[in-house]
């Protein structure tokens, strides 16, 4: 970050925690996207809460976050997820290089998700680049 710039959003901060897969992770299992022959990276796994629970139902699955699990490897998998990950970047080339380095690691497909701007107009936040800060 340059000098005297400061970020506005931790975006370690934004990770949820839930007891359920996230929905689009649950879609993608639901639509046949991932099966129990499919391997699962997430890329931005937050506290890893999705990877635990495909674990669970017997998928393969491995996750990395910068701020949750910094170390770990990011690796290939047939499906790549990238759940609400470009939500949180403020900074548009960012998103652009974090949606090129999920892509490379994805051998049969991707998953993205991001909070759509008619949902926005549903949250309250203060208007910050061109999101909300909530």
């Amino acid at each position: 970050m340059a000098q005297g710039k400061t970020a506005t959003v931790d975006p370690g901060k934004t990770a949820m925690e839930r007891s359920f897969l996230s929905r689009p992770m649950q879609l993608a299992f639901d639509d046949g996207l991932i099966d129990l022959e499919t391997s699962v990276f997430d890329y931005g796994c937050g506290r890893g809460g999705d990877v635990d629970r495909l674990r669970k139902i017997g998928i393969k699955a491995n996750g990395w976050d910068p701020a949750h699990s910094p170390d770990s490897e990011r690796m290939e998998a047939d499906v790549v997820n990238l759940g609400f990950v470009i939500n949180v970047i403020e900074d548009r080339n960012e998103r652009i290089a974090v949606l090129h380095a999920a892509w490379s690691l994805a051998r049969s497909g991707m998953v993205v998700a991001a909070r759509p701007t008619w949902e926005a107009r549903e949250v309250n936040g203060k208007p910050h680049g061109d999101g909300l800060i909530t």
